[in-house]
């Protein structure tokens, strides 16, 4: 109980301060980014006060990536900017969410296209 309380208030803190950071390093190429990563930190904050720590790690994740793609783009180094990891988390949250929500459809399906996979 102790060590969720505080995985939860590392995450908050984390959150907050990353918002903080990322408008203060705001510069016009990547301005949406940040936006974006604020509300990616905002979603985790959420996440992380429902008891869905998994959730809220992800999103953090989100966040740093979207911080990241921002830096990027303020030096014009669009090109260099990778989303592979962005994607993979966005299907992770979307299955973790809708497996809260009780609907196990796509983490079932995941599971039996990976079963066949591995059979093939």
């Amino acid at each position: 109980m102790i060590k969720q309380q505080l995985v939860r208030a590392v995450l908050v803190m984390g959150a907050t301060l990353f918002c903080a950071s990322s408008f203060a390093d705001s510069k016009a190429g990547g301005d949406e980014f940040r936006a974006t990563a604020a509300t990616y930190a905002g979603k985790a904050q959420k996440a992380s006060t429902q008891g869905r720590d998994g959730i809220a790690a992800l999103y953090l994740q989100q966040a740093a990536i979207k911080t990241n793609a921002a830096a990027l783009a303020d030096m014009g180094q669009w090109s260099e900017i990778d989303w592979t990891q962005y994607h993979v988390n966005e299907g992770l949250i979307g299955e973790m969410l809708s497996a809260v929500a009780g609907n196990n459809d796509l983490t079932k399906n995941r599971i039996v296209k990976n079963k066949t996979m591995k059979n093939q």
